[in-house]
């Protein structure tokens, strides 16, 4: 298994490497690489494969271009969280944008 894995920077790498071994998934070659596209790309082409929040996954549940396997047992789970700054409010625009993204991910979670 030739698998595309983000930098131990990124918080996913910890959850992954645990879900690796704790499963004794074997891997021939590991990359690491923080570039979405770069990783969409290479799984593109067919020889590698990745572990991705579901969510950057929609556009390609037809199968035509990545093949999309859900991972349900166990589960792994992606939490958005939004930040703002303690002494201020968000703006109202800001909050019109920030309900806009929640409504459209409450979408997308649910088609999946």
């Amino acid at each position: 298994l030739n698998m595309v894995v983000p930098t131990r920077t990124n918080v996913r790498r910890d959850r992954l490497d645990a879900y690796f071994r704790t499963h004794g998934i074997k891997l021939a070659r590991l990359l690491e690489m923080d570039a979405m596209m770069g990783t969409l790309e290479l799984v593109a082409r067919g020889h590698w494969v990745s572990v991705l929040p579901g969510l950057i996954c929609v556009s390609d549940m037809d199968g035509e271009t990545r093949h999309v396997s859900p991972l349900d047992d166990p589960p792994l789970y992606s939490d958005f969280v939004m930040i703002e700054p303690s002494r201020r409010p968000l703006s109202p625009q800001a909050r019109l944008f920030f309900e806009a993204v929640q409504t459209e991910v409450d979408h997308l979670s649910q088609s999946m």
